[in-house]
């Protein structure tokens, strides 16, 4: 039996207990070819030319994407602004603006395919989970795409990219900065590892700004990693940036 592109979607999209991969709003996984950005390594992004794809002193290459929606700055996610088509997308925390768990899963028709195309009395797709399809998850998420699309979140976002880079950027010389990079609303600061005590200039920023300057800071190691709010204040996010700075500025 063929089925309308709804029922395909409700087929294959599941509500889960525990978010997939995420990095603050949605992440997922791109396996079929080089492109995209790794967040949660401290934002690791493709290999691309000039800043509009990403800026950094370092040339990489990724096999992983990060979906995060809205933060790839004006595109839904970042298949869409790299020009790639996921065979698999794993989706999370966006789904529901990280308010209640839910996560799914979206797949190209030749995957599709093959759970549908099995003897006719056996199930589809057989799996899932004691909280799948929460109503109160999905409530939440149908809440979350209305605000996305009423109050032009990624529109705001994609305006306010070049002016977080541009905060971003301006620890480019700083003494302890080995590397900044950015796409989007997404991007790290990179410090030189002390040495024989790798992460311990990141610990102590972190500390530091959480206990001086009032700021919740992620650091891996010793690499910062930033995702400002989709709907940022752009005075608010210079000032953070300037507390940042009060913080390299003073420890060794």
């Amino acid at each position: 039996m063929k089925r309308d592109p709804a029922s395909r979607v409700l087929a294959i999209v599941a509500a889960m207990p525990f978010g997939v991969i995420g990095f603050l709003l949605g992440a997922s996984s791109v396996e079929n070819g080089p492109g995209g950005t790794r967040g949660s390594t401290g934002a690791l992004a493709t290999r691309a030319s000039g800043r509009d794809a990403v800026s950094s002193r370092k040339q990489r290459e990724q096999l992983e994407a990060l979906r995060a929606l809205g933060y790839t700055s004006g595109s839904l996610d970042a298949p869409e602004r790299f020009g790639v088509t996921p065979d698999i997308i794993t989706t999370a925390k966006g789904l529901t603006n990280g308010v209640i768990p839910m996560g799914a899963v979206l797949v190209r028709d030749k995957i599709y395919d093959a759970f549908m195309n099995g003897p006719e009395f056996m199930i589809e797709l057989f799996h899932g989970y004691t909280y799948s399809g929460h109503p109160v998850a999905a409530a939440a998420g149908l809440a979350a795409l209305d605000v996305y699309e009423e109050e032009n979140i990624f529109e705001q976002a994609a305006s306010l990219e070049s002016h977080f880079e541009d905060l971003l950027h301006s620890f480019d010389n700083h003494k302890h900065v080995i590397d900044v990079r950015n796409i989007g609303l997404m991007g790290a600061i990179e410090m030189a590892p002390r040495e024989g005590a790798v992460g311990a200039r990141g610990s102590e920023v972190f500390k530091k700004c959480f206990w001086e300057e009032n700021l919740a800071v992620r650091a891996g190691m010793d690499t910062l990693s930033f995702s400002p709010f989709l709907n940022s204040d752009p005075d608010e996010m210079q000032q953070s940036f300037e507390g940042i700075r009060r913080v390299l500025d003073a420890i060794d």
